[in-house]
């Protein structure tokens, strides 16, 4: 029976992930052995307090050894010790090398893209799909974002965009209904308002483009969410024109609001947005037959 190295400790869940690191089980128990020792420790003494068998103990330090993990103490006797390499410094190698191996693959990756011909349209099903590719759109803009939003959608999408902002991203939002605490620059849509809106178009629809590279389009509708993404320059300049026309309609409303003349803008607009939104969807459906294949 192997002698508990830590009370407070959840230590199946630290083996978990130290196998997560590259150490095999055996490896990982008689790392934490190690480093919960006051001392050094011969293979005995890390078997017994590990748990890890005898004929198995050797081994597992042997590869600590190798990986740098853990240090030999060769005693005058030909016997052998073990200590742990400190947990600080293998926290640090390990931040070191995640870092230079997603450094690596975000730079070859890029190459491989970069060469690549061909655009993506892809059907994306589920709200929460959906939210989630709308989150990597923002994520993955380095200039500039424009959405156009219901505020449920903008609660959601939130810290993707203040982080965006904070980095240097110009993140403009056009939301639908009243209006919300929100990063960047932010316009409300009020002509039409938002409940006409909703009655001409039939669901709810959400935009995001992000460095004029891709575009995500959600759709709401009758509890279901659908969308595509794309990198396709066409959709996605269409998807950045239906969001600066919704923008030069509300400068518009404003303009006519001030001469007391609103009325004409909100059929005019509702009747606009139906329009666009038809065309937009037109492109969506395309894309989506064109993504599954039909």
């Amino acid at each position: 029976m192997a002698t508990p190295i830590f009370l407070l400790v959840d230590e199946n869940k630290l083996v978990e992930l130290l196998q997560q690191t590259g150490m095999s089980a055996y490896e990982s128990r008689a790392y934490i052995a190690l480093v919960g020792a006051s001392r050094a420790m011969n293979g005995y003494e890390v078997s017994k307090t590990s748990g890890v068998p005898r004929s198995a103990v050797y081994e597992a330090l042997s590869k600590l050894a190798s990986r740098g993990v853990a240090h030999v103490i060769s005693e005058s006797d030909g016997s052998s010790r073990y200590i742990a390499l400190d947990p600080e410094r293998f926290v640090t190698r390990l931040r070191s090398r995640a870092t230079e191996t997603i450094e690596s693959l975000e730079n070859l990756l890029t190459e491989v893209a970069g060469a690549r011909k061909t655009t993506v349209n892809l059907h994306v099903n589920g709200r929460a799909e959906v939210r989630d590719r709308f989150i990597d759109v923002i994520n993955n803009s380095r200039e500039s974002c424009w959405l156009s939003i219901w505020p449920r959608g903008a609660d959601e999408l939130r810290e993707a965009v203040r982080a965006a902002t904070e980095r240097g991203v110009e993140v403009t939002s056009i939301v639908f209904g009243e209006a919300v605490d929100f990063p960047g620059r932010v316009i409300e849509h009020r002509f039409p308002d938002a409940t006409s809106v909703l009655e001409a178009m039939g669901c709810l629809f959400y935009v995001a483009v992000g460095d004029r590279r891709e575009a995500i389009i959600g759709i709401r509708e009758n509890r279901t969410t659908w969308g595509v993404w794309s990198d396709d320059l066409a959709v996605v300049a269409l998807s950045l024109q239906y969001i600066f026309h919704d923008i030069s309609t509300q400068a518009m409303g404003q303009r006519l609001s001030s001469l007391g003349e609103p009325h004409f803008l909100q059929s005019q607009a509702a009747e606009s947005d139906v329009l666009a939104t038809a065309l937009l969807g037109g492109f969506l459906g395309r894309a989506s037959t064109l993504a599954r294949g039909n």
